[in-house]
Formats: C-alpha cells, structure tokens, sequence
C-alpha cells in the first residue's frame, strides 16, 4: 500500500474513529503480486464502556451493615416482673424496681417465682457522677434489701422451738406475703422473708 494511501487512512481514522478496511484489489499491470500477501485491517475500536457503580442510598446502607428482622423490631423489651399486691404497698415506690430486678422473675408458665443464687443483702447501684439527661430518683433514695430466707439460702433445718411443737422441723410456707421496712440505728432497709411452719400446722 502507498504510503499517501496509509496517512489518508490514518487521518481518517483519527478524525472520525472507524477503521476503513482494506478491500481485495487485482494485481495491476507490471506490478507482481505476491500469493503469500495477506490483507491486515486494523479491528475496530471498541467503545469505552464502564460497568455502572451501584449508588448506595442510606437505607440501603443500614440494611447491609445492621440486618434486622422486622419480627425483632416488634418485639417488646423485656419488663420486670410485678412485685406482689402486698410487698408493693410495703415497699417504697423508688425500691420496687430494684427488688423485682433483683429477686424476682417470669417462669416458663408466666407466674412470678424467685431467682436462683440469692444474696442475704442487695445495695441498690449508687447514682452516677455525671448525666446526660434528667436521672430518675429512684438512683438516689434507693435502700437496701436484706433477705432472710434461710432455706432457699443456706438449705438448712430449723426446729421449732415452741414446747408445743415436740420439737418437730419447721417447713417451708413460700414467700411471706409482706415485706417490711426496718429501721436501723443508721439507715432505713427493707427486708422479705420466706414462711416457715411447724409440720403439724396447715400452710
């Protein structure tokens, strides 16, 4: 191919991008063809395509980083169980939670039973140093619960003392139906206690 042939292709392809291929011509007269000759075109140019980028919006964000089932979402926070009729009129208002946290829970059938591992004495969380918001009182006038039940503490046997009894054990009777504030040489603190009576009593 001339080499004005060759630069006219060029420019031609700089200017408008498309490749003009070469077509098969005949030999002309007094030029020798060549058999072994192969006819190259350049390919075509393919267009610069990108592959699209996902945008993100913030929900879609939320929901890859932190999945949650709406199922969850509905679900209630967990409460604490509700003291009994007479403890609650006992007991002041600003320990009711603390004493529900601390002894109390909700059994496999929905009733209020008490927890395993009991402590003879619960000191309520002292108040923080610093807020951030308006602090509920309960995290200052909060008392202190002294728990006497020696059975579910200690599983020991206590013997009735009465001469009327024969010197019989006492049983466990639950959990005494009220609870009761005591007050100490120092301080205020509120005391539950399980029931015990003598085998020859009814409950």
């Amino acid at each position: 191919m001339p080499d004005t042939v060759w630069m006219a292709r060029l420019r031609k392809f700089a200017s408008t991008g498309t490749w003009q291929k070469t077509q098969a011509t005949e030999p002309t007269e007094g030029v020798p063809s060549s058999s072994g000759s192969v006819a190259v075109s350049a390919p075509d140019p393919q267009p610069d395509t990108q592959a699209p980028v996902p945008v993100h919006t913030p929900m879609s964000v939320c929901a890859t980083v932190s999945p949650v089932s709406r199922a969850s979402q509905l679900l209630p926070p967990p409460s604490t169980p509700q003291l009994p009729r007479l403890w609650a009129e006992g007991l002041p208002p600003e320990d009711h939670k603390l004493v529900g946290k601390v002894l109390l829970r909700t059994g496999a059938k929905g009733k209020t039973e008490l927890q395993d591992n009991l402590k003879l004495w619960y000191t309520p969380p002292p108040p923080s140093h610093l807020y951030h918001q308006a602090p509920s009182p309960d995290n200052f006038f909060a008392h202190h619960l002294f728990v006497w039940m020696p059975y579910k503490l200690w599983k020991v046997k206590v013997v009735c003392l009465n001469p009327s009894c024969g010197g019989n054990q006492l049983t466990g009777g639950g959990l005494h139906k009220r609870a009761r504030r005591v007050l100490d040489v120092d301080r205020t603190y509120n005391m539950v206690t399980e029931t015990l009576i003598p085998l020859l009593y009814p409950k």
